[in-house]
């Protein structure tokens, strides 16, 4: 081996000699210190992007690192892998290109290989699978007749794919197949009808590349899936590519529509609830179980805990505007000796809490909760959810505007994100977000970030109140 020239590497067999020749593999003598410099890359392409440099210190160690890249070179791609794999194993290479350890191609491999059993069950889930886990996920947050049409919606789309993995469908497969749908029914289907169902799909995509791992392609142009009426389930007022949110007009009617009596002349009064989530930051799962011990007048802030029992708590600032709806009642409740109670009408009230004190008594003695007694009290929440889901859905139609999923809590992330950023130059308004809602920095960008409501606007939205 000479000491100063560039050397190929030639102890290999023909197949190996090849792939040093295609990785122009090539070393030469540093130092004493250093020992040899091997330099090579990752493609068949010699370019500056794929140059790599690495160092050992005896010609056997150089052999040795030669041997390892040559028996896993396959131009360009590691050997015994699927079209999936490589992806997945070129993005790796991507992301270790910066990485300065001294560590060989085959072991990158093996510590690949090592993990891919335990991504597979995640990573390559079968469409079926995903489904039924995507649908669990929804069942905590609308109601039993909304996610059995959601289920219907999917299980019809991806049939074709139902044995193969979700990760594995493309996106033009998934366009050509609603395409097709669309041919086919366009005697029965309207274009609501179609909508129903690509807001599913989208929805069911868009929840599997926030998964961990993803469980859908990065790479998947979900906003490509259009809408045959043009709207892309927002609001008319605003809406901003997939941000929804409701106007600060549209909000005020809500709530002016959330208590009264129904057509069977019973009483309802969903207000402290949708307010609590329009300003307070909460899920609709969270808003159900706030109870009034929750909340501080003196400190003035709300102490917002999962659903989840032992889920951890977060704290939330109450508006001017939330203190106002909310006093009233909690002034109502101390005054029947009930200031324990919460915010869900009475009705549904009587029947949750006691319930969910239940757990809360469980939990706080024994660190967990039995089967029976978390049985009893979910059976009565989803019971109670159900009716609140039914209970938004019919004021939404009564004031003539389409419900937005989650709109409420959307709503109060895009406002309030634009008034941290007018008001506070300081602090970073995306991370105290995230605090204050209880969320990731990709919910964020993706949910309430994009939508660039003018201060006006904000004011408005915070200075909407309702008289109890």
């Amino acid at each position: 081996m000479s000491k100063s020239d560039w050397t190929l590497w030639q102890n290999g067999k023909a197949k190996q000699k090849k792939a040093a020749k295609e990785m122009n593999l090539r070393y030469r003598w540093e130092s004493d210190r250093k020992g040899f410099k091997i330099k090579y890359y990752t493609s068949t392409i010699h370019s500056k992007a794929f140059e790599k440099y690495t160092n050992r210190n005896t010609e056997k160690a150089v052999d040795t690192f030669a041997h390892d890249l040559c028996q896993n070179w396959n131009g360009g791609k590691s050997v015994d892998m699927t079209e999936s794999e490589n992806r997945q194993w070129q993005e790796i290479k991507n992301e270790m290109s910066d990485v300065k350890d001294d560590i060989t191609v085959l072991e990158i491999v093996r510590s690949w290989k090592k993990n891919q059993k335990y991504l597979s069950q995640f990573t390559f889930k079968d469409v079926q699978s995903c489904i039924d886990k995507f649908i669990k996920h929804k069942s905590d947050e609308v109601g039993s007749d909304q996610v059995a049409s959601i289920k219907r919606s999917l299980d019809y789309v991806f049939s074709p794919w139902f044995k193969n993995s979700l990760y594995s469908v493309g996106c033009a497969d998934l366009l050509s197949r609603m395409d097709d749908l669309w041919r086919k029914k366009r005697g029965k289907w309207s274009k609501e009808t179609y909508d129903k169902y690509a807001k599913s799909v989208k929805a069911f995509l868009k929840w599997g590349q926030d998964q961990e791992p993803s469980l859908v392609d990065s790479k998947f142009e979900i906003r490509k899936l259009k809408m045959k009426s043009g709207r892309d389930n927002t609001s008319q007022s605003f809406g901003v590519d997939h941000v929804k949110y409701f106007s600060p007009d549209e909000t005020h009617s809500i709530l002016e529509t959330s208590t009264g009596w129904d057509k069977q002349g019973r009483s309802f009064d969903w207000l402290p609830i949708l307010a609590m989530q329009f300003f307070g930051a909460c899920r609709p799962s969270e808003a159900m179980i706030v109870q009034w011990s929750q909340i501080d007048w003196d400190s003035n802030y709300i102490t917002i805990g999962k659903r989840k029992l032992g889920g951890g708590t977060r704290h939330v600032e109450i508006k001017p505007n939330l203190k106002e709806i909310l006093w009233p009642y909690f002034d109502k409740a101390r005054g029947r000796g009930k200031a324990m109670g919460g915010l869900l009408p009475s009705e549904c009230a009587a029947r949750l809490y006691p319930k969910y004190r239940q757990c809360q008594k469980e939990f706080k003695s024994r660190g967990r909760i039995s089967l029976e007694t978390k049985a009893d009290f979910e059976k009565v929440f989803k019971s109670v959810r159900d009716s609140a889901g039914q209970a938004v859905n019919n004021i939404a139609k009564h004031i003539g505007i389409d419900w937005i999923q989650d709109g409420p809590r959307h709503s109060f992330g895009t406002y309030r994100y634009s008034q941290l950023r007018s008001h506070n130059k300081d602090q970073d308004p995306k991370s105290f977000l995230k605090y204050e809602m209880g969320t990731g920095v990709a919910c964020l960008d993706k949910n309430y970030i994009g939508a660039k409501v003018k201060p006006k606007q904000v004011d408005r939205y915070f200075s909407v109140s309702i008289a109890a």
